[in-house]
């Protein structure tokens, strides 16, 4: 009787964890996980208390989630051609299709969702900077995602995250050398509210010459390359029409020379908030023209020189007004691409 009794007092507590277990699991879902935007890199959604994500390696505990507001983005990891400008393509690696990846602008208080889809033929991954983010989502090589396979990373960007510009990239692993390829991006942090246009981004970095093609679409020699990978020269060679050509070398936001794309205005009087990073191999720097800025200390300046890997955010102060350039300040790397314009008005 005793022996049957225990066993019937164990079968209603297993009967009540059970039932436990599966109110935990149900109070439990998965983030919207929406098709990302060519525009804004993905849909919006408020995160409900006891949301979480459950699958994969980037599992994020139901009390992280509540009080954010979601962002969910959608990489996918692929070789590209791309157009440089000034007639060149170059064989990239990008997170979507773009070289580099279009600035990702979110706002304070968003928990950035980004599932991380590889088509190419390494494994790669996905890593950013400051914005707080748990070790399943740290973006190094424990972390990398195979060929074929696809899984979720999650960045926390808080109400205390100041605003401004920080790198996003491949890292480690087989990865390496994805930089210079065109892993690389931008994660433009604004408060709520706040406009993209309250700030440009300039992403500065190097081309790996084994995967730039010629205006006759030849792939081009890396000893035609003054200072080869990651040289200080722009070296020539010939184009199509025969004469002798600038090479791309040096990259503004992934285009050669003064490319419509790199030109950013603001009015006389004003201020504009500028983030520089510098993913390429070498020291590179911003030097605007006609106006100076302001960095985080306070200090004015018209230069402003990076190492690999370094980032900052500057108040660029609109008195002069104009057309004007700007360009890295190292020599010969304006020559090699590093150069465009901006005006105040």
């Amino acid at each position: 009787m005793k022996q049957t009794l225990a066993a019937t007092v164990r079968f209603v507590v297993c009967l009540a964890y059970l039932g436990a277990s599966i109110a935990v699991l149900q109070a439990c879902g998965k983030y919207a996980d929406g098709e990302a935007s060519n525009n804004d890199h993905g849909a919006h959604s408020k995160v409900q208390p006891g949301q979480a994500e459950l699958t994969g390696l980037g599992y994020v505990p139901a009390f992280l989630a509540a009080g954010y507001q979601t962002r969910n983005v959608s990489f996918e990891v692929k070789e590209t051609l791309v157009d440089i400008g000034g007639g060149y393509s170059y064989r990239a690696l990008t997170y979507d299709g773009s070289f580099p990846a279009r600035p990702l602008v979110v706002e304070q208080g968003t928990l950035v969702h980004i599932r991380l889809s590889n088509k190419s033929s390494s494994e790669h991954i996905i890593h950013t900077h400051v914005v707080k983010y748990k070790p399943q989502n740290d973006g190094t090589a424990s972390t990398a995602v195979p060929p074929g396979e696809s899984r979720s990373f999650f960045w926390e960007v808080t109400d205390a995250t100041p605003p401004g510009f920080y790198p996003f990239h491949d890292h480690g692993g087989q990865g390496e050398g994805a930089l210079a390829r065109g892993l690389v991006g931008i994660l433009n942090v604004v408060k709520k509210g706040e406009s993209a246009k309250a700030g440009y981004g300039i992403l500065l970095h190097d081309l790996d010459p084994a995967f730039l093609f010629s205006r006759s679409g030849a792939p081009l020699p890396s000893g035609a390359m003054a200072g080869g990978h990651g040289g200080h020269g722009s070296g020539t060679a010939f184009s199509s029409s025969g004469k002798d050509a600038s090479m791309p070398m040096h990259l503004i936001n992934g285009r050669y020379g003064e490319a419509d794309e790199n030109r950013f205005s603001l009015r006389k009087g004003t201020k504009l908030r500028i983030g520089v990073v510098n993913l390429g191999a070498n020291i590179h720097s911003f030097h605007p023209h006609g106006n100076s800025f302001q960095d985080e200390a306070g200090r004015t300046s018209d230069v402003l020189e990076l190492q690999p890997g370094a980032f900052r955010t500057v108040e660029l102060d609109g008195q002069a007004e104009g057309d004007w350039s700007y360009h890295c300040h190292v020599p010969g790397h304006p020559e090699g691409g590093m150069v465009s314009r901006y005006s105040v008005n």
